[in-house]
């Protein structure tokens, strides 16, 4: 897994904008010029995208659908982990193979 930075949401649309490639975002709702909540509707469901915060946000964060996962400060590593696996199962689930390599089944004599 590669971990791309960026320094507020308005770098990251820009950084998204120049054509890097991500298979999920992880976003804090505080941040200067568009908040967390902001940025998800502004992908509008592009990625899957896990919302932090230190605020207890859940209930917003569900009115949201292109958020797909909520978790509130502080994480613990088990939290953030499931978040991530959560994202991840997301992005899976929109992969589909274009050439797929033939099943072949051997059977041992």
């Amino acid at each position: 897994m590669i971990v791309i930075e960026a320094e507020n949401a308005c770098h990251a649309l820009e950084q998204l904008a120049k054509g890097i490639r991500v298979d999920a975002v992880i976003t804090d709702f505080s941040m200067p010029g568009m908040n967390g909540i902001e940025l998800a509707e502004t992908l509008g469901g592009q990625y899957p995208l896990m919302l932090v915060s230190s605020d207890n946000l859940e209930t917003e964060a569900a009115k949201v659908p292109a958020v797909t996962k909520f978790k509130q400060k502080p994480l613990s590593p088990v939290d953030l982990l499931d978040g991530v696996r959560n994202l991840f199962t997301r992005a899976l689930e929109n992969v589909t193979l274009t050439n797929p390599a033939p099943l072949v089944a051997y059977e041992q004599k």
